[in-house]
């Protein structure tokens, strides 16, 4: 009996095996494709938005880079500057408005929050603004992520 038993469960236990890789495999795989589609997004994002100050690659030498006061950040090494870990918090911060960066001049300048809060009027309802806005500043992030060098 207690043999059968074993074999029972033993062949339940594989069935929930392969029922969990049958259908979470195509959801790591779809999710797997989001984030590489939210990275490409946040490419082309930066493309628009930041490399005319920090260069095609971020390296900070973006074509209005000397006309500036101060050197733009050189954005491939903000995980090696921060001891390994990528500031992902700080990078929010800077790119939302909510910290002061000099180079970004005073306060009153637009910052790139509030163009996404501004532009989101002509992708969806008002209620969404603020999700739709946090969605373009993380795929941005996961772009900068992604163009660490270690």
């Amino acid at each position: 009996m207690r043999q059968k038993l074993i074999s029972i469960i033993s062949r339940v236990l594989s069935g929930i095996g392969l029922v969990i890789i049958t259908f979470l495999g195509p959801l790591n795989l779809a999710i797997g494709q989001d984030l590489q589609d939210a990275i490409i997004a946040g490419k082309a994002e930066f493309k628009r938005s930041c490399a005319v100050c920090h260069g095609d690659n971020g390296k900070g030498d973006g074509v209005f880079a000397a006309e500036l006061k101060l050197k733009p950040t050189n954005l491939t090494v903000l995980q090696k500057q921060n001891n390994g870990v990528f500031p992902t918090r700080a990078v929010y911060r800077a790119v939302d408005g909510t910290e002061d960066i000099k180079s970004h001049g005073l306060r009153t300048m637009p910052l790139w929050g509030d163009r996404f809060d501004h532009e989101s009027v002509l992708f969806v309802d008002s209620r969404f603004t603020k999700t739709f806005v946090r969605g373009r500043i993380f795929e941005l992030i996961l772009y900068l992520e992604e163009i660490q060098n270690q």
